[in-house]
This record gives structure tokens, C-alpha cells and sequence, in this order.
């Protein structure tokens, strides 16, 4: 792994990807799962990234994104199934934002940036979740 510079923020290089750090629940979260208070680019596994508003699934080994509106929220470009990550800027911590960038999001080509409202929780999901 190595630091790099992109866009004046500093990343980080993760698998050969650049990387940077309360909604409705997920039907099925269990209140008893292993938390954690952030995730780096040293995280493997698939995450629940709960923030004030909505839900957010990564899977740092597939290196994958995916929104899940809260009621209310407004809709985005390909809520609800996963997209690529093109970078992290800033990893989910809790009390935090994340800063994501995805790729292949729109027929443009164009590349996505996706910053969240605070994060309440950040949880392991485990495999069927």
C-alpha cells in the first residue's frame, strides 16, 4: 500500500484503487453485531454504514457501494444496488462523513462523489445479510 495525492486529498492505493474514513434499519440487523467506531483501507469484509438519514452497505472485497434511502431522502443515481468504487477520499467513522468517489454510475462515464450525513453505526454484516 502506498499514499498518493489525487484532487489535492490524500489518498491511500488499496488493491490498485484509491482509497482515503440514523437511517431506517435493515430488515434483520441484529442490535447484538460486532461494531466498530471506523473503517480504513486495511478493513476487509461487508459493512453496514448507518448515518443520520440512510444506510450505506461497503464491501471493502469487492470494492463496492451501495445507498440505501431512509424514508424521505431523496433519490440518487443508482440507490439501491452496487456500484463500483473509483476512491475514498475519508473512510466511515462514526461521528464522522465518508467522501466516496464511484464509477460507472451514469452512461457519461462520469465519475460520482457521494459524502454522507453524520454516521451513527457502523456494523459487520455477515454472509445472506
Amino acid at each position: 500500500m502506498h499514499d498518493a495525492t489525487f484532487a489535492n486529498a490524500h489518498v491511500t492505493s488499496l488493491n490498485g484503487w484509491r482509497c482515503g474514513g440514523a437511517g431506517a434499519k435493515l430488515a434483520g440487523m441484529d442490535e447484538n453485531a460486532e461494531t466498530v467506531t471506523e473503517l480504513s483501507a486495511d478493513t476487509g469484509g461487508r459493512w453496514l454504514v448507518t448515518t443520520e438519514h440512510s444506510e450505506h452497505i461497503f464491501d471493502l472485497d469487492a470494492l463496492t457501494y451501495t445507498r440505501l434511502p431512509g424514508a424521505g431522502r431523496g433519490r440518487f443515481i443508482g440507490d439501491g444496488k452496487p456500484l463500483r468504487l473509483f476512491s475514498v477520499e475519508q473512510f466511515p467513522k462514526v461521528g464522522g462523513h465518508f467522501r466516496i468517489e464511484l464509477f460507472d454510475c451514469v452512461p457519461s462515464g462520469l465519475i460520482l462523489w457521494r459524502v454522507s450525513s453524520p454516521i451513527t453505526r457502523i456494523e459487520r454484516l455477515v454472509d445472506g445479510e
